[in-house]
């Protein structure tokens, strides 16, 4: 796992943007606080 710091708050989208920049990943997801998902969301085809 690794952190990413930014010492300037851009807001969420500047740190979802680094955070995609780094991601070595076929799939992402982001969910805020507020969020409701089906538990079923990513299911192997």
């Amino acid at each position: 796992m690794e952190f990413i710091d930014k010492k300037v708050n851009e807001g969420v989208s500047s740190a979802r943007n680094d955070a995609l920049k780094k991601a070595k990943v076929t799939f992402c997801f982001f969910f805020d606080c507020d969020d409701t998902f089906n538990t079923q969301i990513v299911e192997n085809v």
